[in-house]
């Protein structure tokens, strides 16, 4: 059993990690071009957005489980607890500042204001990177 949760925490951590690589490249490219290309990176990016939540949140359970499956919280490290406050200002700053980056995008790619969206996917990209930041050091404490 301590096998399968760990495999499925890697699996997870990995996947909240890998599905935010590439949005930023993708709506400086599609963006600017409008249509159809545009529609589809809003729906890429609407599906990269439930699949981190989905496996954020996921990560999060799974670590947990792993915790209790090792006997609970008191025999783990305290670097696991730096590590899941981390992970839990992750999903802060996604919720904060990601996510009404992303709707204000949306917001004006609906009423045609294509090139009022630079602002907001710039900031969307910072948010992304800061969030991977935050994924890494959560990952480097898991080995302390």
């Amino acid at each position: 059993m301590l096998v399968i949760l760990k495999v499925v925490h890697i699996t997870a951590a990995a996947i909240w990690l890998g599905h935010k690589i590439l949005i930023p490249r993708d709506l400086r490219a599609s963006i600017p071009v409008g249509g159809d290309t545009a529609a589809r990176a809003v729906q890429r990016v609407d599906f990269a957005e439930r699949l981190g939540q989905a496996t954020g949140l996921l990560t999060l359970v799974s670590g947990v489980a792993l915790i209790v499956a090792v006997g609970g919280f008191g025999a783990v490290s305290e670097w696991i607890y730096a590590g899941a406050a981390l992970v839990v200002l992750s999903f802060m700053i996604g919720g904060l500042v990601a996510r009404p980056a992303w709707a204000a995008t949306k917001s004006l790619l609906a009423t045609g204001q294509v090139t009022a969206t630079a602002e907001p996917i710039r900031r969307l990209s910072s948010v992304l990177v800061i969030e991977s930041a935050l994924w890494v050091l959560a990952l480097a404490t898991m080995f302390l």
